[in-house]
């Protein structure tokens, strides 16, 4: 064989038997081709017949097989230049025929006409779709082409047309060419008024597509930057933020500099959208955005994550800088916003960290920076605060009370303590509160502060809570055996309790099967209850009451304090925060509030319950200042249920002996 250009690769079929020459063409390498030449056996000794071998071939073949042997042509090839076997004879016979008649064999002419000629085979042109205007210029034969009156007498046909089409148009010319002179001047106006309408329309048309493609264009331009900013504010987006911090941590790590990191949240948004509705909260964080734009450096950028979240990056050269670049933030919230014609103040709790100091990629320092924010929030929010590894571990420990949250109450982890409620007039109990305990197997004992706020959050607190009133009701029903104790268990209840639609027929449902009164029980709520939605808090404690379910309100006197909820709310108790109890002992204007207070509930109407009392002093002042009950360490501390049960008939029986 004779060599192979570069870049093409050879393969003998006769290397193979037959069966995977088949498979071969059946399925050949892309751009492959089949150059038959003669064919005797293939690889293991079968014989066939070329023409037999060039038939089955086509017939499975998904490429094109050529040839150059004129004997193959009409047995499955292509076609190609193909060696004659009849031409080599005729040339032959002429040669043999000078032989005869006497003519010397040095004398004879050296035979210089082709002895091969391109032929093809229409029906595999047509199958492999190989047009006829790619054949090789001088094609003399194509096969089986199908008979064309036109194609076999074509000159003669298109001259005999062409002639004809002469003749009838020198007839029609000569018939109108006085017409044509007649109307010429008038269709050359027709056509010049056409012409003038044609190139309005195209300009109209111009105009049309100019627009249309500014308005893609815009289209395609707010697009992009939809994918890179706020729809709102306009600031960079999460995703932008993130591209900009990335790329700011590697000019920092040239200068050998820091990046600041602050994570910014409204305080009490949410209240802003349930008191003037979203659209307010919109324009309000709309006004935020101008501001947070007085901030934006060649050094520094802000950017909204989402919802009132924000986050402020700066490049600074050492951290003794970064109150320079904080304090500004906490300034923009001084002023208050307009919105809805009114003038609202907001403020903002803030954590910051710094890189490379606090973490070395932008995921965590956002991270670490938000529990900064957090902590501030638990700090009495409208604060700036930096990460530090305490938080870390924090963050890890309710991690830990997350995961263990959920198998708590299968575990049994959970217990109630009672501390008693004493009416100091009467000296007796009269009440005990149910605080709830968690002792885990895993983390040891757990403060309530600890874990009933993760529990509200990730809404555990509903199931907690339907376990805390089944045991409290159980030892309302244990204590009250006797019909002429009337003592009177109190139960927290949480804010997401209560927002649960059906929390009374729960609470119903769990009375019933403990089989307690009504009149045995009472929920204590803070203020925060009323704040998150004071409509169907409302209308669950108008149900509850109905029930003979008493209610108390708990820690009155701090954050939102509103007569309101004293004047429209079924309350039947008033508890006063242990910090107004604290504050008896000293001297001053906490005493006023203190009776305060204790005069507005009597005249409501209310019981009047003291609780974190301490000192004999602080017990003293209230039976002076009316009110009886009390209930904190200098009388007991919470017990468990017996010996909740102990003090109560101890007591009992201090009664029947003083009686």
């Amino acid at each position: 064989m004779g060599s192979v250009a570069e870049g093409i690769e050879r393969i003998p079929l006769h290397d193979y038997p037959f069966y995977e020459i088949k498979k071969i063409v059946a399925d050949p390498k892309p751009n492959s081709v089949i150059i038959m030449g003669s064919y005797n056996t293939d690889s293991i000794g079968f014989k066939l017949a070329d023409q037999v071998f060039s038939s089955e071939l086509s017939e499975i073949s998904a490429i094109p097989i050529y040839s150059v042997y004129e004997y193959l042509f009409n047995y499955g090839i292509v076609g190609g230049s193909l060696l004659s076997g009849s031409l080599q004879g005729e040339e032959g016979a002429k040669l043999a025929i000078k032989i005869l008649s006497g003519i010397p064999i040095s004398e004879l002419p050296v035979v210089t006409d082709k002895t091969a000629y391109y032929g093809f085979d229409y029906l595999y042109l047509e199958k492999f779709e190989i047009p006829i205007e790619l054949l090789p210029v001088g094609t003399e034969v194509i096969i089986n082409k199908p008979f064309s009156t036109f194609e076999q007498y074509r000159v003669i046909i298109l001259t005999t047309f062409s002639v004809f089409i002469m003749l009838v148009v020198f007839i029609i010319i000569l018939s109108v060419n006085i017409k044509i002179k007649k109307r010429a001047k008038l269709e050359i106006e027709n056509s010049h008024l056409e012409l003038i309408d044609a190139y309005g329309s195209l300009t109209n048309s111009e105009l049309k597509l100019k627009s249309r493609n500014d308005s893609l264009q815009e289209q395609q331009e707010r697009i992009n930057f939809l994918a890179y900013n706020d729809y709102l504010t306009g600031l960079p987006n999460r995703l932008e933020i993130k591209r900009y911090a990335e790329k700011m941590m590697r000019i920092v790590d040239q200068d050998d500099g820091h990046m600041l990191l602050v994570f910014i949240d409204l305080d009490n948004f949410k209240y802003i959208n349930t008191s003037y509705g979203h659209k307010a909260g919109d324009v309000l964080l709309e006004q935020l955005a101008g501001r947070f734009n007085r901030l934006i450096s060649d050094r520094s950028q802000i950017g909204r994550l989402g919802g009132d979240e924000f986050v402020f990056l700066a490049r600074v050269e050492d951290e003794a800088s970064i109150v320079k670049y904080v304090m500004p933030i906490m300034q923009l919230f001084k002023n208050s916003f307009n919105i809805v014609g009114q003038s609202v103040h907001v403020s903002a709790s803030m954590g910051y960290s710094v890189y490379p100091n606090d973490a070395g990629f932008y995921d965590d320092l956002l991270i670490r920076a938000d529990m900064a924010m957090f902590k501030m929030k638990e700090y009495g929010k409208a604060k700036a605060g930096r990460f530090d590894m305490k938080m870390n571990h924090e963050m890890n420990h309710k991690i830990s009370i997350i995961n263990e949250l959920h198998e708590a109450i299968e575990r049994d982890e959970f217990y109630l303590l009672y501390q008693p409620q004493y009416d100091m007039v009467n000296d007796k109990i009269v009440g005990f509160e149910a605080l709830i305990r968690w002792n885990s197997t895993k983390l040891g004992l757990i403060c309530p502060d600890d874990f009933i706020s993760i529990a509200e959050s990730n809404g555990s607190i509903v199931q907690i809570g339907e376990w805390v009133i089944r045991e409290a009701a159980t030892f309302a029903k244990f204590i009250n055996i006797n019909e002429d104790a009337d003592i009177i268990i109190a139960i927290n209840i949480s804010v997401v309790q209560l927002l649960q639609r059906n929390f009374t027929d729960r609470v119903r449902v769990i009375l019933n099967e403990v089989v307690v009164l009504p009149e045995y029980i009472e929920f204590e709520l803070t203020e925060s209850v009323f704040i998150e939605s004071f409509d169907v808090a409302g209308e669950q404690l108008d149900e509850l009451r109905n029930m003979g379910i008493q209610i108390a309100l708990d820690d009155f006197g701090t954050g939102y304090s509103s007569l309101t909820y004293l004047k429209y709310l079924p309350i039947t108790t008033l508890k006063i925060d242990r910090n107004f109890i604290v504050d008896i002992i000293r001297e001053g204007k906490e005493h006023f509030f203190t009776q305060a207070i204790i005069d507005i509930g009597h005249k409501l109407g209310f019981r009047i319950i003291a609780e974190g009392v301490e000192e004999e002093i602080q017990k003293n002042y209230l039976i002076e200042h009316g009110c009886s009950i009390m209930q904190g360490y200098l009388f007991s501390k919470p017990v468990y249920f017996e010996e909740a049960i102990a003090l109560y008939y101890e007591c009992l029986k201090d009664d029947l002996l003083d009686a």
